[in-house]
């Protein structure tokens, strides 16, 4: 019993950590939780600590999604414009749906957790201090604005060159704080997408 009772305290810390530290939820929030059958336990369970904060908590259950981007349904959708704060808790990623880009626009904040569940939720990696590596994940950004190229090697023969002038770094901290954005902890990364006709190389 001891045992479980440990595993459930750290699976509510988990989830108090990323709805207030990740999610900077607030007392004026509608926020939408969404799941599937395989995450019905956990959007329960971020639901209830989600209630104790928030001005509104819906959850909704997603069924018509098979793998990453995949449009979520018309009801989802229109529920995403009308939230200040998403929750998706869907095994597929919603992050880079329209329906995601238009909630975003709109003034949501959307966190992404896909394959979440009881366990892995209860990785101490979860509990980073996200805003304390953010300046480093800023910097990067900020290298990687201000580069034309860049190249990749490694021992085996990869040797590529990349074009990423005229190209904007995407910078997600693990955390959500203005409107539009976007999050997935216990991800924290730097990214940029090269010049796809002017880059070259092997992989």
């Amino acid at each position: 019993q001891r045992e479980i009772d440990n595993k459930e305290d750290k699976v509510i810390l988990a989830i108090d950590h990323i709805i207030q530290n990740c999610g900077k939820i607030n007392s004026q929030d509608k926020v939408l939780i969404i799941y599937d059958t395989k995450t019905k336990i956990l959007a329960n369970l971020f639901e209830l600590r989600s209630e104790r904060i928030a001005k509104r908590v819906i959850s909704l259950i997603i069924n018509n999604i098979s793998r990453h981007g995949q449009e979520p349904d018309s009801k989802i959708s229109e529920a995403m414009l009308h939230s200040s704060l998403i929750i998706s808790l869907c095994t597929w990623s919603l992050a880079h749906t329209n329906a995601r880009i238009k909630a975003g626009i709109a003034g949501a904040r959307f966190l992404s957790l896909p394959s979440y569940s009881i366990d892995f939720i209860t990785n101490k990696a979860i509990l980073c201090n996200y805003e304390s590596r953010a300046p480093i994940a800023l910097k990067i950004a900020d290298i990687l604005n201000s580069g034309r190229t860049m190249e990749i090697k490694s021992a085996i023969g990869t040797n590529l060159k990349l074009v990423i002038n005229d190209r904007i770094a995407n910078c997600c901290p693990g955390y959500v704080e203005k409107p539009g954005d976007l999050g997935s902890p216990p991800d924290i990364e730097t990214n940029i997408s090269p010049q796809e006709l002017l880059s070259q190389g092997k992989v």
